[in-house]
């Protein structure tokens, strides 16, 4: 559990998820518990299958639990309805290992999107506060398919904080990126996140992405353990 001033960013009680029905029926998160203030920045490690990417799912909106109560920003999500939780992942950033770029679109309305999405409108500040220190105003014009990994990367991470989120998950962020340009896209990752006080999430294989976090929390048999 995550001590802070005011109430958490991130709060998780009591979070149970099965999988898999009759004698193929298995616990994948018991009684999961996490407490996340802001600014804060948190990795999530574990084995493979251990359901890390299952609990980033969880915070995102993307699946429900089958109990227990997840909040964010004081806002609890189980109550939620399938268009209100469309409106929930408009408003936190998403980083994946798959850049999940829109090929039709050029670097600038790539990096554009969720911030449109959002109605924002401060444009000239996404690409001076996030493009600029991304290394990404050369590429503007560009098209995902003619940069390179480690540029698809940094153009997901412009668009997931764009939009000024409160709350930013990123799993495996690094997975399809070589040692270098993983550790370039973490520290700007991190960066950024701190100096706009967004509360991060990460979940990764990586001791060296871990280590750039605030803290690294694993889970084994369905619970976070320090």
């Amino acid at each position: 559990m995550e001590s802070g001033l005011g109430a958490p960013v991130l709060e998780i009680q009591g979070i149970n998820l099965f999988r898999g029905e009759g004698r193929q029926r298995r616990q994948i998160l018991s009684d999961c518990q996490l407490q996340l203030h802001s600014g804060r920045q948190l990795a999530i490690m574990g084995d493979s299958g251990a359901g890390k990417s299952t609990l980033l799912h969880l915070i995102a909106g993307l699946e429900r639990p089958d109990s227990g109560s997840l909040k964010v920003a004081g806002q609890p999500l189980e109550g939620l309805s399938e268009a209100e939780l469309s409106q929930y992942r408009k408003s936190i950033g998403l980083v994946f290992q798959q850049f999940n770029l829109l090929p039709t679109l050029s670097v600038r309305d790539n990096i554009l999107f969720q911030h449109r999405l959002n109605c924002c409108n401060d444009e000239t500040w996404v690409l001076n506060e996030l493009a600029a220190p991304l290394g990404l105003t050369e590429l503007l014009d560009y098209y995902p398919d003619q940069l390179s990994g480690g540029e698809q990367q940094r153009v997901a991470i412009a668009r997931a904080l764009a939009h000024r989120p409160k709350l930013v998950l990123a799993d495996e962020p690094t997975g399809n990126l070589d040692e270098g340009n993983s550790a370039e896209v973490m520290a700007l990752l991190a960066k950024l996140s701190k100096q706009f006080e967004q509360t991060l999430v990460v979940v990764t294989h990586s001791p060296k992405v871990a280590e750039a976090m605030d803290q690294c929390l694993f889970l084994r048999q369905g619970k976070l353990h320090d």
